[in-house]
């Protein structure tokens, strides 16, 4: 009979319940005469836009001012052209902030930002929204990347004892050494100690390693450390302590991995499906510092020219900013608060509902590290994803990878650059 999901060695896990908050709540005064604005984010059946369609209907049903018609997901692909043709929408949910900024899509929210009185971001979370000296975004609803699970069950079945707080990379390894077993005696282990997603492998590593990914000019600042961080990852392929199809829910669930790293989206997959062993959660092992990566989506006002428009679209935007909303919106869309004050609105649903958005909700509380969506993110994605999979199967060394990924990434910054005068 499969267990529920439990939390242990928690025991200042309700940090998030227990802040002391004053929310100061202020707006403009503005009068609208039904006023209809457009807003493109997600869309249902996609998770994000289930939870903007619940929020846009109980706004529509409970005001006559403003009314809120939710588009299509958005995209460069869609947005841009939109913009183009004179039809921005009023509204935008997305991460793309420079992208957008430099083709003059998005308006500035200083404005509606200091009169709304929200001071309590989660730390980090705005700073990839500010251009030219002023504000584009207001965060709303946070992704945390990556946090590690394991099954207590094997741990305790194998004598291993559990990570603790502070745990550093070798402590990991260690561990997800013991826990890697060749079940079927072909000389190859087939049970892994450690999974994680193959995509963007060591950027958490790199973060936990007392780096950055970008400081505002240049990515990937530290080469040693970088190159620290992929001959890490490649030496648990190479040894066979890391799975090779990593990232798979099921190789946690069917117990094919003992430790993996997770996001915060995932935790609902252990509600539906609860595996049949205790499952605990911890922090990515640090060496030098501490972080949660967080994915710091926007909601951004379009550039109309259209001040009536601009003011009721804020006005959705605060009102979906506080608290009770910010529940609604984890429930019913995934993702978490971005302001502290949500968080601790969320820690009761979390408590009852899914235990195991709790350690995601407390290190992103106090340690988030967003990523940072800039115009060059996608090359530098695209260029990590490549060279780290040729360091996995052995074709470079972990230093000629950590060299390509720096040089390809920051020569494509420097020619993004030139394009956009800087």
């Amino acid at each position: 009979m499969a267990r529920n999901v439990r939390l242990t060695r928690f025991a200042n896990a309700l940090t998030i319940l227990s802040m002391t908050l004053a929310l100061v709540v202020g707006a403009a005064t503005v009068s609208f005469a039904q006023t209809k604005i457009t807003f493109m984010g997600f869309i249902p059946p996609h998770q994000y836009g289930n939870g903007f369609q619940v929020l846009v209907d109980e706004f529509n049903s409970i005001q006559s001012e403003v009314e809120v018609e939710l588009q299509g997901n958005s995209s460069p692909s869609t947005l841009l052209p939109l913009h183009a043709g004179g039809l921005t929408p009023d509204l935008i949910y997305d991460h793309l902030t420079e992208q957008y900024l430099r083709q003059g899509v998005l308006a500035p929210i200083d404005q509606f930002v200091e009169r709304s009185g929200i001071t309590d971001w989660i730390p980090g979370t705005m700073q990839w929204h500010t251009y030219d000296g002023h504000l584009y975004g207001a965060p709303y609803g946070l992704l945390g990347q990556r946090l590690i699970l394991y099954d207590r069950d094997r741990f305790a079945e194998n004598g291993v004892s559990e990570p603790q707080e502070g745990w550093n990379w070798n402590d990991l390894e260690s561990r997800a050494r013991r826990l890697s077993r060749d079940t079927d005696g072909d000389g190859q282990n087939d049970v892994f100690g450690f999974d994680m997603a193959p995509s963007w492998f060591f950027w958490p590593a790199l973060i936990n390693n007392g780096s950055v990914l970008y400081d505002g000019e240049r990515w990937f600042p530290h080469l040693d450390r970088t190159v620290e961080a992929i001959e890490f990852m490649t030496m648990l392929a190479r040894e066979g302590i890391m799975a090779p199809d990593g990232g798979r829910f099921q190789n946690f669930h069917d117990r094919r991995t003992a430790i993996s790293a997770a996001s915060s989206r995932d935790t609902q997959l252990y509600v539906d499906d609860p595996p049949a062993f205790e499952v605990g959660a911890i922090h990515f092992p640090v060496q030098r510092s501490r972080g949660i990566i967080v994915t710091p989506r926007a909601f951004y006002l379009g550039n109309t020219n259209d001040p009536v428009k601009q003011a009721a679209a804020w006005k959705f935007v605060r009102w979906a900013l506080e608290p009770e909303q910010q529940v609604k919106f984890l429930i019913h869309g995934s993702l978490l608060p971005s302001t502290l004050a949500g968080m601790q609105a969320v820690g009761p649903y979390i408590m009852e509902n899914d235990p195991l958005l709790l350690p995601f909700a407390n290190e992103i509380a106090a340690h988030s590290y967003p990523y940072p969506f800039v115009a060059n993110f996608s090359n530098a994605s695209a260029y990590t994803t490549e060279w780290m999979n040729k360091a996995l199967a052995g074709d470079v060394s972990p230093r000629e990878a950590a060299e390509q990924i720096t040089h390809l990434t920051n020569a494509a910054e420097q020619e993004l650059r030139a394009q956009s005068g800087e």
